[in-house]
C-alpha cells in the first residue's frame, strides 16, 4: 500500500504526536484530500494519505473488504513509530474512505450484531421453552437481555486484547488503578451529565414497556418480539449515528466548525435515505418474523402490527438518531439530556401511563399514539441541529 507520511517538526521520540489516518474515496488517490492533511500537519499531527487497493500506486485489491482492511493496516504502521503517540491516532476520511473507517470501530460494530443475534434466540428458548429449557416468560426475557449485554462487552473486550496493534491504547491499561484527582474531576464533570442521561433514558423504557404490559400478555410476548427485531435492523441507525459522532466530533475538534455544519447535513440526509430503504425491507418482513415464534396467533398478528408501526416510523427513528450523536459530538451535555431523556420520560412515558391506567385503549392504538410522538423530537432535533448550537 502506498502512501504520503507528513510529519510536522514538532514530532519527536521524545514529544510523540498525535497521527490521522487520511482515506480517499471511490476512484481517487491519496492527493485527494492535500488540503485537509496539509492543515493537519501544519496543526501539529502526523498525517498517513494512503492510496487505497486497487488505487494510485497501491497494489490491486480484490473486494471493497480490502479498502475496509486497509485502514486498519495505517493504523498499525503507525503504531509502530516512536515519534507518534499511539493512543492517539484517529481515521478520517471523504465518500467511501469514510465508511472505510467506520469499519475500523470493528470490534464494537461485531459487538452489536452478537448482542443483537444473542437476544434473538435466547428470547425465543426462554420466553416459550425451547431445547428442554424452561418456559420462564417475561422473566426469559429479562435473562436473554442480560446475557446479550455479557456477550457484548466480552466481544469488545477479547477483540481489544487480541488486536493490540489496532488498539494500542489497551497496552499497559492495567499497570495502574489509580486515577489522579484531577482527571477524575474532569471525567466527573464532563461524563456525569452523559450517565444520568443514560441511567434516566433507560429507566423510562423500562417504565414504557410496563406500561404496555398492563394489556396483559400478550401485550408483553408481542412486544418482547417486536422488539427484538427492531432492535436488529436499528444495528443500521445505531451505526450511522456512531459515524456522526466520529466525523463531526473530529472536525469540531480541528476547528473546522463551517465543514463539520456541511458534512452533517449531507450524513442526516444520507440516514433519512438508509431509514427510509431498511424500513421498507422491515415492512416486508414483518408479516413473517413472528411466524417463527411458537406463540398464539393473536400475539404473531400483534408483533407484526407493531414492527409495521416502527417500519413506517424508521425513517424518523433515523434521523432523531443522527441528530442526537450531532448534539452529542458539541459537547452540550444539557441539550443531550433534553433532547433524550427529557423527551421520553416527559412525552413517551407520560403519554403511556396515562393511556394505559385512565383508557381501555387497546395495546396497538396505544403503541401508536407513543412512537407517533417521535415526529415531534424528529422536528425538535432539526430546529436544534439547525440552530447550531451544538457547534463549539
Amino acid at each position: 500500500m502506498a502512501g504520503l507520511l507528513l510529519v510536522p517538526a514538532t514530532a519527536t521520540a521524545e514529544q510523540p504526536a498525535p497521527a490521522v489516518v487520511c482515506c480517499h474515496g471511490f476512484l481517487n488517490n491519496k492527493e485527494m484530500q492535500d488540503l485537509n492533511y496539509v492543515e493537519l500537519a501544519r496543526r501539529g499531527y502526523v498525517v498517513l494519505s494512503c492510496d487505497m487497493p486497487s488505487h494510485g500506486d497501491s497494489d490491486i485489491g480484490h473486494s471493497a473488504g480490502d479498502m475496509m482492511n486497509s485502514v486498519q493496516e495505517a493504523v498499525s504502521f503507525l503504531c509502530g513509530i516512536n515519534y507518534i503517540d499511539n493512543k492517539q491516532i484517529g481515521v478520517t476520511g471523504h465518500s467511501f474512505g469514510s465508511f472505510s473507517c467506520s469499519f475500523a470501530a470493528q470490534a464494537d460494530v461485531e459487538g452489536h450484531i452478537a448482542a443483537v443475534l444473542v437476544n434473538l434466540v435466547f428470547n425465543y428458548l426462554l420466553i416459550f421453552g425451547k431445547l428442554g429449557l424452561p418456559a420462564l416468560g417475561v422473566t426469559g426475557a429479562a435473562i436473554a437481555t442480560v446475557l446479550s449485554r455479557v456477550v457484548e462487552c466480552g466481544v469488545v473486550v477479547i477483540w481489544t486484547h487480541r488486536h493490540r496493534d489496532r488498539a494500542a491504547y489497551i497496552t499497559g491499561a492495567w499497570r495502574s488503578l489509580r486515577v489522579p484527582a484531577a482527571l477524575a474531576k474532569k471525567i466527573a464533570v464532563t461524563g456525569l451529565p452523559l450517565l444520568v442521561n443514560e441511567v434516566l433514558w433507560s429507566a423510562g423504557m423500562t417504565t414504557l414497556n410496563q406500561c404496555y404490559s398492563v394489556r396483559g400478555l400478550e401485550a408483553v410476548s408481542a412486544t418482547n418480539i417486536s422488539s427484538t427485531v427492531f432492535n436488529l435492523f436499528l444495528c443500521f441507525c445505531f451505526s450511522m449515528g456512531n459515524t456522526v459522532a466520529i466525523m463531526i466530533g473530529q472536525l469540531l475538534g480541528a476547528g473546522e466548525t463551517e465543514r463539520a455544519v456541511d458534512e452533517d447535513r449531507k450524513l442526516n440526509a444520507f440516514s433519512v435515505v438508509l431509514g427510509t430503504a431498511v424500513g421498507g425491507l422491515m415492512a416486508l418482513v414483518a408479516p413473517l418474523i413472528p411466524e417463527w415464534y411458537n406463540t398464539t396467533a393473536a400475539v404473531k398478528t400483534l408483533a407484526s402490527q407493531l414492527l409495521l408501526v416502527n417500519a413506517a416510523l424508521l425513517p424518523f427513528i433515523a434521523y432523531t438518531n443522527v441528530c442526537y450523536f450531532t448534539l452529542r459530538s458539541g459537547g452540550n451535555t444539557l441539550i443531550v439530556f433534553l433532547f433524550d431523556s427529557a423527551y421520553i420520560w416527559l412525552c413517551c412515558v407520560s403519554l403511556a401511563f396515562v393511556l394505559s391506567r385512565f383508557t381501555a385503549l387497546p395495546l396497538l392504538p396505544m403503541y401508536i399514539a407513543v412512537q407517533a410522538l417521535e415526529l415531534v423530537k424528529c422536528a425538535v432535533g432539526f430546529f436544534l441541529v439547525r440552530s447550531k448550537k451544538w457547534v463549539n
